[in-house]
């Protein structure tokens, strides 16, 4: 096996939820011989004292890890925001190293889950096809059928995740091009129905600023590429954030469980329709008024409406 695969964790203002993906980090054998990158975002300009406290707690604990091959931490001067924290760490390492492994403040891996991207990120590095080494899977959702412990979906994944310099290089980060290339073709057509009802709207309030994410730009370019995400047929990675703790996360409570084993690579890993139909089903609005209010918004007129009483909304509640 070729040296193995950098890893980066990106962190912000959460040192106890920090701790916890340092700890699953270490928890694994590779850890020793593997290269840690951290990027450690800084406090928004109207912090308050209580909060630039969180992010310099955070960096101090940053500063005492120990256990890596390498330790190498690079400290924002301001705040970039999550996605471009992402976007530019990303792009830094991969361009180095050629591949990388990626987890957040919140993606705490299991003992197995380095083992399997840095195994799989060897197997597929030459297979145009694999755009994502995934390390999460709802089996509430996606619960496991036959007998691989790997396959591969449409969708790509943030949680816990890994990936080569040659699917990054592909993505267009650049949102007037992204924009253009979206509306111009039938691509918003398949979006939604390849990978999840939600897909386009995510889009769009990117176009509308209404949101940042840098992993919306990822899986628009891994379809539009025909690439393939590969996931465990249990899950490799715990979400602790869906804890109403950060920026980008919910209370709502995942359900997955957990592989007691690095998954062996299948002898010919195939597209699994059953399990990317619930992957897009698990994306899709359970009530019928959210399904309601996706449909409408999906309409350019009525979308319009409601961006107008979207913006009149939030400058009601900031006048309060």
């Amino acid at each position: 096996m070729k040296e193995l695969a950098p890893i980066i964790l990106f962190v912000y203002n959460r040192l106890e939820h920090t701790k916890r993906v340092v700890d699953g980090l270490l928890s694994n054998a590779e850890a020793k011989d593997s290269i840690l990158y951290i990027f450690s975002d800084n406090a928004k300009d109207e912090a308050t004292p209580e909060a630039i406290e969180k992010v310099m707690r955070t960096r101090e604990y940053i500063h005492s890890i120990s256990g890596f091959k390498e330790i190498i931490i690079e400290e924002a001067e301001t705040n970039r925001g999550l996605a471009n924290s992402v976007i530019y760490g990303c792009t830094k390492v991969v361009n180095k190293h050629g591949r990388m492994i990626v987890v957040e403040d919140d993606i705490v891996p299991t003992k197995f889950f380095l083992s399997y991207e840095n195994r799989f990120l060897e197997k597929y590095e030459d297979d145009e096809r694999i755009w994502c080494i995934g390390g999460y899977t709802d089996t509430q959702a996606m619960p496991p059928h036959g007998t691989d412990d790997a396959f591969m979906v449409l969708r790509t994944t943030c949680w816990g995740w890994g990936t080569w310099k040659r699917c990054w290089d592909k993505v267009i980060w650049d949102l007037q091009a992204l924009e253009w290339l979206f509306h111009s073709s039938d691509i918003r057509k398949r979006f939604d129905a390849a990978i999840g009802i939600d897909a386009s709207l995510m889009m769009t309030d990117l176009f509308k600023g209404k949101n940042s994410s840098w992993s919306i730009r990822f899986s628009f370019a891994a379809l539009i590429h025909h690439g393939y995400t590969i996931l465990p047929t249990k899950s490799l990675v715990n979400n602790i954030g869906l804890d109403g703790s950060g920026v980008h996360c919910t209370k709502e409570v995942s359900h997955t469980e957990y592989m007691d084993h690095t998954p062996e690579i299948p002898a010919g890993i195939t597209f699994d329709p059953i399990r990317n139909k619930q992957c897009h089903d698990s994306f899709t609005p359970k009530d019928m008024a959210t399904k309601l209010v996706y449909f409408l918004r999906r309409r350019p007129r009525i979308a319009f409406i409601y961006d107008i009483l979207h913006t009149l909304k939030h400058k009601h509640t900031a006048k309060q």
